[in-house]
């Protein structure tokens, strides 16, 4: 299980230890820019995790096994100025302007 703390970036692991759950190890999202999560991660695989910031408009990218950091997608032209977002689905989004989803592509 992985939790997020809106006190600090981190999202720090949870184990199933003997019927318990066992504090972890935590990776912190400052070098992105980040001061506090909010939202859940979306994990993908055992090595492949994404944490959509709204604010930053930029999806971190981490391994939630070695509980490190990849790198980032910027979503800086993902701009909110109708005031709604737009989501990208398998490299593909959502609206017939699919310019700014370049660079997310699928793990399937």
């Amino acid at each position: 299980m992985f939790v997020t703390n809106a006190e600090s970036p981190t999202i720090a692991r949870f184990d199933e230890v003997d019927g318990e759950l066992v504090h972890g190890e935590r990776v912190s999202f400052a070098n992105f820019g980040l001061s506090s999560l909010f939202f859940p991660p979306t994990i993908v695989s055992d090595t492949k995790a994404y944490y959509l910031d709204p604010s930053s408009l930029q999806i971190i990218v981490w391994n939630p096994s070695a509980m490190e950091t990849i790198g980032a997608l910027p979503l800086a032209a993902a701009d909110r100025q109708k005031g709604y977002g737009r989501q990208c689905f398998n490299g593909r989004a959502s609206s017939t302007d699919s310019s700014w989803c370049t660079g997310i592509t699928s793990t399937s």
